[in-house]
């Protein structure tokens, strides 16, 4: 397996399986206390599938640099949305938060089955405040924590590393919110360049203007890793 790099600097090289292409994306250094964004496109800018999960259009080189930055997370924050579309389990690696400001949680694996990872590790439900009194009585699972909207911040500001595994929509509030400021997007089925579809990527999350921190292509998938330096500021 050959990881050809562009940026910071050109290079070519070999590594030896998708263990260690997880190892090399884990590595990439990155803020200290900082929230990024990880998104899959396809090589047209797609954030979706036919079936409308990113599953679709994922592959297993994309599915490395998801567990790379779960690895070092302190907090994994999704939609309900996203986690009922993408059969959300519960991580080893760090608490989930779910957001949903209608306070619907139903369907997602995380939250209601005790066999949906381990029961241990922590799912925070975060909605608005008339939404969250009924929650625990709705998802009694002993794993569950309700918060609201207020402690949902406190929880953020707290985290080290914040991997936001977000659909379009919510990314780019959080972004324009200033809740995000690093992305880690994957390209996959490239046949040439890729450039095309990062830009209607940035462009589809508010990103005016960022720097790449890293680019490599290993076979058909492209690895970007970039600082927003300027976005497209929420409506009030």
């Amino acid at each position: 397996m050959i990881l050809r790099r562009t940026v910071p600097d050109k290079s070519v090289v070999e590594i030896a399986d998708l263990q260690a292409l997880r190892h090399v994306l884990r590595d990439l250094p990155l803020p200290p206390h900082c929230a990024i964004v990880n998104l899959v496109v396809d090589r047209r800018g797609r954030f979706f599938g036919g079936t409308g999960s990113s599953r679709d259009i994922s592959n297993a080189l994309d599915y490395q640099g998801l567990m790379a930055l779960r690895e070092k997370s302190g907090l994994i924050l999704c939609s309900a949305n996203t986690a009922r579309v993408e059969h959300y389990r519960r991580s080893k690696f760090a608490p989930l938060l779910l957001l949903s400001l209608s306070g619907n949680f139903d369907g997602i694996p995380a939250v209601e089955s005790p066999e949906a990872g381990p029961t241990n590790s922590i799912v925070y439900l975060a909605a608005a405040e008339a939404k969250a009194a009924s929650l625990a009585e709705r998802y009694p699972g002993t794993w569950i924590r309700v918060v609201s909207l207020g402690e949902m911040e406190r929880i953020l500001a707290a985290s080290k590393l914040t991997v936001i595994e977000a659909g379009p929509s919510l990314a780019k509030q959080l972004i324009a919110d200033g809740n995000a400021s690093e992305l880690a997007i994957t390209i996959t089925g490239v046949r040439w360049w890729h450039h095309w579809a990062l830009c209607k990527t940035l462009k589809r999350l508010g990103v005016a203007d960022a720097d790449a921190t890293f680019v490599a292509r290993v076979e058909d998938t492209v690895f970007c890793r970039l600082s927003v330096n300027e976005r497209v500021p929420a409506p009030k």
